[in-house]
């Protein structure tokens, strides 16, 4: 029983949508495909809601490509498109539309000191970055760096935005640029040789990581690119010597499980390559960024928590999964999936007195959920 409750780890119960339980593997809802016509008119009317609502939605000057006066030149900026809130949280709805009508009231008053802008622009960027309205994010960094060129934050988050989203040529660009601005800032440095790891350019994110690698709080991720170029280079001796360096720094990073595996294959060592590999997730080797620190601040409501809850689970730290569940139920205590899934970590992370009582008040507010019912009959039978 025990292993039925561990298996629904694999089960996507953290989607925002209703119907995410249908991608459980496990058979732990066979009657599911019964219900896919009413779950095919429910996507239709939400559909037809989300399209009304986005319609609804009055346009404002900053969904055009705008004309400003600044003390040097007139530019012309991106268009920033109005996103659609319509199943955000009330106060993230709230939020980001009083930081819109905060930059479309610089940019009404016509000729602007293009710092103050240029800093309206780049802040509402990170209100839609760190919420991942990642199209918004982009526009706004990019006028924002239009409007300031010599400033190093707008080219360094957008090289991240594009990081974090895969377009990698694009990240290249963007953090070149930062660090022409500033070339002291180390995590940049760290951050383009990963895009460049990605691009299986190794030559070029070799120099760049040797230079973090010394570098406190960038050690571990700098070890693990180091470690990653020297398995590519079948140097099999060198690349365990530098992953089980990061590893001891980062030992809850389980993605580095997996090419300290294929090093210990490439040695002959069978048993070692296996125990890693059992291991393997996807737990990233953290890495300090005051800088990437500040777009925290912007984070606000319950489903940056949540973001944060997958990504834990993701790397098996059910501990720190938990916290931020407990943290995501502070600002939407009524949301019966991110209960259950709170439930689910505490029983993996071995509290289950804890686990009992989240599926007892899921269930108060949910009398009829499947999944919730099933956890509590397979706790109940585990005790």
């Amino acid at each position: 029983m025990n292993r039925n409750l561990n298996s629904l780890s694999d089960c996507n119960t953290f989607s925002s949508k209703t119907w995410s339980l249908a991608r459980c593997s496990h058979g732990v809802l066979k009657g599911f495909h019964d219900f896919r016509p009413a779950i095919v008119f429910l996507l239709v009317l939400l559909a037809l809601a989300q399209a009304s609502y986005a319609g609804a939605q009055d346009e404002d000057i900053l969904t055009r490509a705008v004309k400003v006066e600044t003390e040097r030149e007139t530019l012309t900026l991106t268009p920033v498109e109005m996103p659609n809130l319509t199943l955000s949280e009330p106060i993230v709805r709230e939020t980001l539309m009083a930081a819109r009508e905060s930059l479309v009231t610089v940019v009404e008053k016509g000729k602007a000191d293009s710092g103050e802008l240029a800093a309206a622009y780049g802040e509402l960027g990170a209100w839609y970055h760190a919420h991942r309205m990642n199209v918004q994010g982009e526009a706004c960094y990019r006028n924002a760096e239009l409007l300031s060129p010599k400033e190093f934050l707008w080219p360094y988050y957008l090289g991240y935005l594009f990081q974090q989203t895969d377009q990698l040529q694009k990240a290249v660009t963007s953090f070149k640029r930062a660090l022409e601005i500033r070339p002291d800032y180390a995590p940049a440095k760290l951050r383009l040789g990963q895009v460049y790891i990605e691009l299986n350019e190794h030559k070029l994110a070799q120099p760049l990581l040797q230079e973090t690698v010394q570098v406190d709080g960038l050690r571990a991720a700098s070890l693990f690119g180091l470690g990653r170029i020297a398995l590519a280079r079948r140097d099999f001796a060198k690349a365990v010597e530098l992953l089980e360096q990061a590893l001891r720094i980062r030992p809850h990073a389980s993605r580095i499980h997996y090419p300290l595996a294929m090093a210990y294959r490439g040695l002959g060592n069978v048993n070692r390559a296996r125990t890693h590999l059992a291991q393997y997730g996807d737990g990233k080797p953290e890495l300090n960024d005051p800088e990437v620190d500040k777009l925290n601040a912007f984070k606000t409501g319950a489903q940056p928590h949540i973001y944060r809850a997958i990504e834990a689970v993701k790397a098996r730290q059910y501990h720190a999964a938990a916290e931020a569940f407990a943290e995501a139920l502070k600002h939407d205590p009524d949301n019966v999936k991110s209960r259950i899934s709170f439930a689910r970590t505490l029983y993996l992370s071995g509290d289950r007195r804890g686990a009992r009582n989240q599926l007892e008040e899921a269930l108060k507010r949910a009398p009829q959920h499947a999944l919730a019912n099933f956890l509590m009959g397979v706790l109940s039978e585990s005790e």
